[in-house]
């Protein structure tokens, strides 16, 4: 069943990096499927050790809608459903040709989301709108919703699991009221109970263990796992020591499961307790648990993070394997026949589906190619899947991974090679097995192209880097010869310390970056002495990573774009005189550059430029019910940098506060009491409006005492006439 986090971040600057490459591992035609280059080989389905080889970690991305978050798969038709947390949608792809085939309508900021098999129903969780939206899995239309409770909770619903055997829909958030877990009838969304857990516990993702029928679920911000009876809907055991994010059975081991923060957690289902916890050494980005899925074939567990690698672990100790090159997003979900593993990225708003099985396709160049073929692309694509691209070493013959499928193949090589295949194209076909495939090369014609600097010292060393792959040409002389084919070439320049490119001339309006080619030529690349732009950080928390890309606002003949980050303090960058534009990144996205982008004039001295950070603010709501209109009210807010006091006779009070813990305390008004009188909130930028609801209630006066009586009946009260 899916994960749930925090509540999705708004506005989130990452890069995602998906492109295959190099596969360097001789393999055996024929071979079974393996989950690494030149990895060990893996059974297709129940693994009885699970897999110490990392995945090759290859990708292809797919746009879905705005931050996507939890997903869900209905195995019957390979239908994968991804929340979209800031579009008040949720995206469905169809899995066998990794395409969107239809946006449905839910409420707002649908987090968690479920798929039932036993009635074919999908189940919304919209911490937004504080109710559930459920899905026709068929006819992807909302088929109804039903509410969840708003007022005493501190936050819209999380996560969403379903129980198949009594049909019950379970439902997290971070409660006020001590039941962070409540049941309602999956059918009828009528409410069937609740569960006792701590006050302010906040409940996130549900693991489900079908052997028993327990249902797991963590108060993370406690390390509580609170274990429910599914049958009786009664809370059997509270596990003190650990609060995963998310869960997962593997039924292999009979073992639950858990991810957080650098830890695997196992829990022994019959005792309820923990059997064992590994700690993961991750690398500098960290692990942010935020989901975790088992993979029946490889006996592996996979785990994503926001802002870190989708990290591979050992199913059995949880021990690190590998990670991805491109950080993971929200949620995970495996495929159909666990044969992909698909990952929300909210940055950009796309879905990165990775193959979990794949075959060895073994190339064989043919023909004397000594002196000829040098480094060289096979561009591969399926007309129904992924496309991929694979990079050949400057061996000719190598071995790439891919998953079973129809593919076509374009081979080519870079324009500086005097090479060409002799049949470029066709397609072939994997099928359970790996397979070789031959290619021959045939000489042609180059032309002579000459790079000539001026303005370095006498014997100062430059390069010229050409061509995909690229290939450095190094001199400490005036000129670097090439031979290379008519047409356009990427190129990039590299000169000494303390000089930098200012201009390049030549046939074809060249450019630092890319020349064109057409019979003999010769460029002149001019270097001058360096100025430095320097970029100086203030105001970011430790550890947060920033980065700035400068590109000249002349770009015709100009110097190329330069880009640099840190999660240090100051970024330099070595440039000519002339004007240059800046553009500034940072991660977490819960930080902004005051001056985001802009440009500056370098001329006879180098230029220094602090860039100052700010916190990105989220509203906090405060709501009154019960007191007359225009009642004035108050609410102290403290916080670490003091207290703030709300006052006013609106309904609602509200503050931007960046990220943090806040205390508040709610005034008293005449006789009338709030509840909750004060409390806790917790910041989480950027994010949607967070709300407190405060209720105002009367205070009922006490009942009037008995008047007198006499032997005949009431005494008269002064002032009132006798009946």
């Amino acid at each position: 069943m899916p994960a749930v986090r925090d509540v999705p971040a708004l506005a989130i600057a990452a890069a995602v990096v998906v492109t295959l490459g190099a596969l360097l591992v001789a393999t055996t035609p024929g071979a079974t499927p393996t989950d690494a280059a030149g990895g060990a080989s893996h059974p297709v389905v129940g693994a009885a050790h699970p897999s110490t080889e990392a995945l090759p970690w290859t990708g292809l991305t797919i746009p879905v809608g705005s931050g996507p978050w939890g997903e869900a798969l209905d195995p019957s038709n390979g239908l994968l459903f991804v929340t979209d947390s800031q579009g008040a949608n949720v995206t469905v792809l169809n899995t066998s040709t990794n395409s969107v085939v239809a946006t449905v309508p839910v409420g707002t900021v649908p987090l968690g989301i479920v798929y039932d098999p036993e009635n074919g129903l999908v189940y919304v969780a919209n911490s937004g709108s504080y109710n559930v939206s459920v899905l026709n899995g068929t006819s992807l239309r909302v088929a109804g919703s039903f509410d969840v409770g708003s007022s005493d909770m501190g936050s819209g619903p999380y996560g969403v699991a379903v129980d198949p055997d009594n049909g019950q829909l379970y439902v997290s958030y971070y409660s006020y009221s001590g039941d962070c877990v409540r049941m309602f009838d999956a059918a009828t969304g009528a409410p069937v109970g609740s569960v006792a857990t701590a006050s302010g516990a906040i409940c996130t993702g549900f693991g489900y263990d079908p052997r028993n029928g327990q249902m797991y679920v963590s108060a993370i911000n406690f390390s509580r796992t609170y274990v429910i009876n599914a049958t009786t809907d009664a809370l059997t055991t509270t596990i003190v020591g650990a609060g995963p994010d998310s869960f997962a059975f593997d039924p292999s081991d009979d073992e639950m499961v858990g991810i957080e923060p650098n830890a695997v957690v196992f829990f022994n289902g019959s005792s309820e307790s923990i059997a064992a916890t590994t700690t993961i050494t991750a690398p500098a980005d960290g692990i942010l648990a935020d989901s975790v899925v088992y993979d029946a074939a490889t006996g592996s567990l996979f785990a994503s993070g926001f802002g870190s690698p989708i990290f591979e672990l050992n199913g059995t100790t949880g021990t690190l394997i590998g990670t991805s090159p491109w950080d993971s997003g929200n949620d995970l979900a495996l495929g159909p026949g666990n044969a992909v593993l698909y990952s929300s990225e909210p940055s950009p708003d796309q879905v990165v589906a990775s193959p979990a099985t794949v075959y060895p396709v073994a190339v064989n160049v043919t023909g004397d190619v000594a002196g000829v073929l040098g480094p060289w692309e096979l561009n591969v694509s399926s007309p129904t899947g992924p496309d991929w691209t694979w990079f050949a070493p400057l061996d000719p013959n190598g071995t790439f991974l891919v998953p079973n499928g129809t593919y076509d193949y374009a081979a080519a090589v870079p324009e500086w090679l005097n090479s060409t295949p002799v049949l470029p194209n066709g397609s072939f076909v994997v099928d359970g097995a790996g397979i070789t495939l031959s290619f021959a090369f045939a000489e042609v014609a180059v032309d002579p192209v000459t790079f000539e600097e001026s303005g370095l010292p006498v014997g100062a060393s430059w390069s010229v880097t050409s061509g995909v792959p690229a290939i450095t040409n190094a001199s400490s002389g005036s000129s670097i010869p090439l031979r290379v084919r008519s047409g356009s070439l990427p190129i990039g320049l590299g000169g000494p310390a303390g000089y930098s490119v200012a201009s390049i001339a030549g046939p074809g309006d060249p450019s630092s970056r890319e020349v064109n080619v057409s019979g003999a030529s010769t460029f002149v690349v001019r270097f001058a002495p360096a100025l430095a732009i320097t970029f100086d950080e203030l105001g970011l928390p430790a550890g947060s990573v920033w980065g700035v890309t400068i590109r000249s606002a002349h770009s015709a003949g100009g110097p190329a774009a330069q880009t640099a980050s840190t999660s240090g303090t100051s970024i330099e960058f070595s440039v000519p005189k002339g004007t240059w534009k800046f553009a500034v990144t940072v991660k977490p996205s819960n930080e902004r550059a005051v001056v985001g982008h802009g440009s500056m004039a370098v001329g006879a001295h180098s230029v220094l430029r602090t860039l100052r950070f700010v916190p990105v603010d989220a509203r906090v709501a405060f709501v009154a019910k019960g007191l007359p209109r225009g009642t004035a009210w108050t609410v102290n807010v403290t916080g670490p940098n003091g207290t703030t006091s709300l006052r006013g006779t609106a309904a609602t009070l509200s503050e931007l506060l960046p990220n943090g813990s806040y205390s508040f305390e709610v005034g008293a008004v005449g006789t009338r009491t709030p509840a909750p009188a004060n409390g806790t909130v917790v910041v989480v930028a950027p994010h949607a409006e967070m709300k407190e609801r405060i209720t105002f209630s009367a205070a009922v006066p006490p009942a009037l005492p008995a008047g007198p009586t006499g032997p005949a009946g009431p005494l008269a009260m002064p002032g009132r006439a006798e009946p």
